[in-house]
């Protein structure tokens, strides 16, 4: 089972390099100083939320010209703009609910009731179908890398943010290993090493 998602392309690039990509792209597409893109960025109401947005669009104007409307909803209000497709960017979120690539990938299937982006792609429909029919895990982990890879060349989602826990614990404490895929972490599994 794939660990982590596939790292795309442009990973690896600086951000200057990312940044005149970005401008080549936007000048193809029409796009110029003159006349900049415009955008409205569709958040829901969270401190937190906010100073993604607000650094997003700030980051956007400085460094590729375009131009950002923050647009912010109550939590109810922002799900129905975003089942309803009526928005230009959102912020999105997703948890795994369970240690399966599936629980990320099933959501960007054209007929998913979870798929909010409303991406439809019969290329990566086809790939998630073919997960479905292998049993070696080894050619399904390489379907699902094709999926993600997809994902990625279609723009279908922009990770701009991961969450991240941290803890902090005794070297004393046995059976904590801080690995779990889920972030489940069991008392019932820890116990003291004598020291």
């Amino acid at each position: 089972m794939a660990q982590k998602l596939t790292q795309p392309e442009w990973f690896g690039w600086s951000q200057e390099k990312r940044n005149e990509e970005a401008k080549k792209l936007l000048a193809e597409a029409g796009y110029t100083a003159d006349k900049p893109l415009t955008i409205n960025l569709l958040y829901n109401t969270s401190d937190l939320h906010k100073k993604l947005a607000i650094a997003a669009s700030s980051l956007w104007k400085k460094n590729i010209g375009v131009n950002v409307k923050l647009v912010n909803q109550e939590w109810k209000t922002f799900l129905d703009t975003r089942h309803q497709g009526t928005f230009d960017v959102a912020r999105a979120g997703w948890c795994a609910d369970y240690n399966e690539p599936t629980s990320f990938l099933n959501t960007m299937l054209s007929n998913s009731s979870m798929n909010t982006a409303h991406y439809k792609s019969p290329a990566f429909d086809s790939i998630m179908a073919e997960t479905l029919k292998v049993t070696d895990e080894a050619q399904r982990t390489a379907l699902y890398t094709k999926a993600e890879q997809q994902l990625d060349k279609d723009s279908a989602i922009v990770p701009v943010y991961y969450y991240v826990n941290a803890r902090l614990v005794k070297p004393w404490v046995g059976g904590y290993t801080g690995k779990d895929p889920l972030d489940n972490t069991y008392t019932r599994n820890m116990y003291i090493v004598k020291h």
